[in-house]
């Protein structure tokens, strides 16, 4: 993927190399692929790949979206570069199964790669917590105490004062 992206280099620098070419001795610069390491990049390459894919399959255009889409959303959610590990065995797995969708997720891959490595531990349960939207607070539990969700995605803090509402309740009971 990182060889579809366009690499400027400079003529003048160390990175290039002597050639034979009919004859004549030709310098050119190095080819070098770029690193994907970020969604960002990663989204630049496989925009490349879904205009060239699908030059000979036009009708998966919606499912290489929703795909992209896929991988974007498990960039988002979880840290690291487990969405890129992901895409790299999806395609893997393509190249072998030609037939399948590219619009469904694969569950193995998704698990392997995508989920957290193990449990989080929240501060205020002992339960394991997907990461939380550092932005936004979780309503239920400010207004009741206790929040039921599983795996909120909710910070579990005090809407006031960003502290724990245990604490808050706790200096309000003094």
């Amino acid at each position: 993927m990182g060889s579809l992206l366009n690499n400027s280099q400079n003529i003048t620098g160390v990175n290039q190399t002597l050639t034979f070419n009919q004859g004549q001795i030709i310098l050119q610069p190095k080819q070098q692929d770029t690193r994907i390491n970020t969604i960002g990049i990663w989204t630049d390459a496989f925009l490349i790949y879904i205009s060239i894919y699908c030059t000979i399959h036009t009708s998966q255009f919606q499912e290489l979206l929703k795909y992209m889409q896929t991988v974007r959303l498990g960039a988002k959610r979880y840290a690291g570069l487990g969405w890129k590990l992901y895409d790299e065995q999806f395609r893997l797995r393509r190249s072998q199964e030609p037939a399948g969708s590219w619009s469904v997720i694969d569950t193995e891959l998704w698990l392997l790669y995508m989920q957290p490595a193990g449990p989080i531990n929240g501060p205020e349960f002992n339960i394991a917590q997907k990461p939380t939207n550092n932005f936004l607070k979780c309503y239920a539990y400010n207004y009741n105490g206790t929040c039921t969700q599983q795996y909120c995605t909710y910070k579990h803090a005090c809407l006031k004062c960003s502290g724990y509402i245990r604490l808050y309740i706790a200096l309000i009971a003094k």
